[in-house]
C-alpha cells in the first residue's frame, strides 16, 4: 500500500513539473525555478481495514460476510475463520494461507505461524513447495 502511494506521490510530481509553465514557477535568488510539493500518504484503507476488524473483534459471534466466502471457496468452516480472524490476523492472509494448504496439506495453523513469525508469502511457497503465485493474492 506504502509503496503504491510512493510511486503516486511520484508520478503527481513529475505532472506537477511537466505541466507547470516556467513563467509561473518560483525563482530563487539565483533565478533557478523550483516547485514545492508536499504529499501525504494516508494509510486510510489500512486504518479502516483495522476499524472493520475491531468492529468485529468485538463481536466475534457474528460471522462475517468474508469468512463466509472464504470458508465457501476453501471448504473450511466459517467458524474456524473468524477464530483466525479474531486474535487479529486478516482475511487475505488468512486467504493466502487456505490457498497455500491446498496445494500442499500444510495445516493452516503451521502456515500462519510461519507467516507471524516474519515469512513472506513467496517464502513459505517456496519451503512448502506449493506454486509460485502472486504474493498479493491475499490482499483483494
Amino acid at each position: 500500500m506504502r509503496l503504491c502511494a510512493f510511486f503516486c506521490t511520484l508520478w503527481l510530481l513529475f505532472v506537477i513539473v511537466a505541466c507547470t509553465p516556467s513563467g509561473n514557477a518560483q525563482k530563487t535568488p539565483n533565478n533557478a525555478s523550483f516547485i514545492s510539493v508536499t504529499a501525504v500518504i494516508s494509510d486510510k484503507d489500512d486504518e479502516q481495514d483495522t476499524a472493520d476488524r475491531a468492529n468485529f473483534n468485538d463481536n466475534c459471534d457474528e460471522i462475517h460476510p468474508e469468512a463466509q466466502r472464504i470458508a465457501e471457496d476453501y471448504d473450511a468452516a466459517p467458524e474456524e475463520v473468524m477464530e483466525w480472524f479474531c486474535t487479529g490476523i486478516g482475511f487475505g492472509e488468512i486467504k493466502q494461507a487456505y490457498r497455500i494448504h491446498t496445494e500442499t496439506d500444510t495445516s493452516v495453523e503451521d502456515i500462519l505461524a510461519l507467516f507471524d513469525d516474519g515469512m513472506e508469502w513467496g517464502t513459505i511457497r517456496a519451503q512448502l513447495g506449493a506454486a509460485p503465485g502472486d504474493e498479493t493474492d491475499g490482499e483483494e
